[in-house]
């Protein structure tokens, strides 16, 4: 392990441990000389929208930009979760009936973009001189990324909370939603990238109330996605059957409307923007987690792995950490394939499987997925009606799991913490883009009539 630091001709570029030497040449080529970027374990460059992931940049305020790709349109998005009784998860797993009856409850009840192109969610990002909504608007999953659903874990809990020497582990549960701020994050992202393409710097574009977008555009959209997550882990609770959750009121809603939040125990955030006190610099976090943003750490790992949670000796949520990467750790898994070439292996798998079948037509239950009835248990999606489906690309393998925490703990600020793993067990997936689907249906049906099924 190493803390390695590099003089690049743009900016001062820092890394946790060996990276790749062509991702860190195109980071170093869209910073600029008065930029600091500190990059963190699994950092990579996404082979999907090509953004940079895993690595915490503080940006200099008053300086022109000749490149803004590295800026991720997800801004603010994240994950939150809050904790069920097992005497409410357990009964719901107890059987294959349950479960699948379970998980189209929860799919129907969570709107996705995915679902349709007449879906939008997330609020404007326009407030009233209130800083309140002005419209009323849809909560639920913003991208192909999302997911809400029950994860489950052990942790260890003494009945005796003055004697330590008692503790054991306990099944543990956790509702987990990972979501964003929709149509708010989409149109910052436009407005920001618009303005420093025509030579704002970040201060004169975001300090000011009447600037564009603005400093109310960006407190705004800093809530949107846990605003988002928040309505919709209090929707997937009433759809698994657990009314007792605590809820607050959102005081940004709309007028004449009065919505509900689950009140969770964490609340991360990735792809931040803040400004740092007493200086010209914004640190921006691509695709990690600053841990001064938000309440509790946690990393994605694998769809089919679920997610890592930290806390504290005692099993708090609420820690904080230092460290040299700007207080960041890790939150993106590295992206290993991309979803065109997901769903293309897919239907290739589905094939075979056709070409080797008695089935007259192709189903979900052709489906070619080496794990297929692990998965089927699992997760499900609400995809757009193309006359086809398939597993999203998550389920084919298109994230590895995590491996920094294994390894990287104690030099960000880690090692102390106790670590869950959340492993999923009814979880609603971002079905596939209809796109594509309509695509791979197509070559289905030019596929059917060569092996001769009708």
């Amino acid at each position: 392990m190493s803390f390695s630091i590099y003089v690049a001709k743009m900016a001062r570029i820092s890394a946790l441990g060996e990276t790749g030497q062509l991702d860190r040449q195109q980071l170093s080529n869209v910073l600029r000389p008065k930029d600091t970027a500190v990059i963190l374990p699994q950092f990579h460059r996404s082979s999907e929208g090509g953004g940079f992931k895993n690595v915490s940049i503080q940006l200099c305020g008053d300086e022109k930009f000749h490149d803004v790709s590295f800026m991720s349109p997800k801004w603010f998005s994240g994950v939150s979760c809050l904790e069920i009784p097992a005497t409410i998860a357990e009964p719901l797993l107890k059987d294959h009936a349950t479960r699948t009856a379970l998980l189209q409850t929860l799919s129907r009840a969570i709107p996705s973009e995915t679902q349709s192109t007449d879906i939008d969610v997330g609020p404007q990002l326009d407030g009233d001189e209130n800083d309140r909504d002005k419209e009323p608007w849809l909560a639920g999953l913003d991208g192909p990324g999302s997911s809400i659903g029950l994860y489950s874990t052990f942790r260890s809990v003494s009945a005796d909370m003055e004697n330590v020497g008692l503790r054991r582990r306990h099944a543990a549960y956790f509702l987990v939603c990972k979501a964003g701020g929709g149509v708010a994050a989409q149109v910052f992202h436009s407005r920001l990238v618009g303005a420093l393409s025509k030579g704002e710097s970040l201060n004169s574009c975001l300090r000011d109330t009447k600037a564009v977008p603005g400093a109310a555009a960006l407190r705004r959209v800093g809530l949107a996605g846990e605003r988002n997550r928040a309505r919709i882990l209090e929707m997937a609770a009433k759809a698994i059957g657990y009314h007792d959750l605590d809820t607050v009121s959102d005081n940004a809603s709309p007028e004449g409307q009065s919505y509900r939040m689950a009140v969770t125990a964490v609340s991360i955030h990735t792809n931040t923007l803040r400004e740092l006190d007493g200086s010209s610099l914004w640190q921006y976090t691509a695709g990690c987690v600053d841990s001064a943003s938000g309440i509790g750490l946690m990393s994605a790992s694998s769809a089919m792995e679920g997610f890592i949670l930290f806390t504290d000796n005692t099993g708090s949520f609420n820690i904080t950490i230092k460290n040299p990467a700007f207080n960041c750790i890790p939150f993106s898994s590295v992206r290993i394939s991309n979803d065109r070439d997901c769903v293309i292996h897919a239907a290739e798998a589905a094939t075979n499987k056709m070409s080797t079948s008695e089935q007259v037509s192709w189903s979900l239950g052709s489906s070619g997925h080496p794990d297929h009835e692990w998965v089927k248990e699992r997760f499900a999606w609400h995809s757009k009606d193309v006359g086809f489906d398939m597993e999203p690309p998550p389920l084919w393998g298109s994230y590895a799991p995590e491996e920094y925490s294994s390894s990287w703990c104690r030099e960000l600020g880690l090692s102390t913490l106790r670590l869950l793993r959340l492993e999923p067990e009814l979880v609603v997936l971002a079905a596939v883009d209809p796109g594509k689907l309509r695509a791979v249906r197509k070559h289905m049906v030019s596929t059917e009539s060569v092996i001769g099924i009708k």
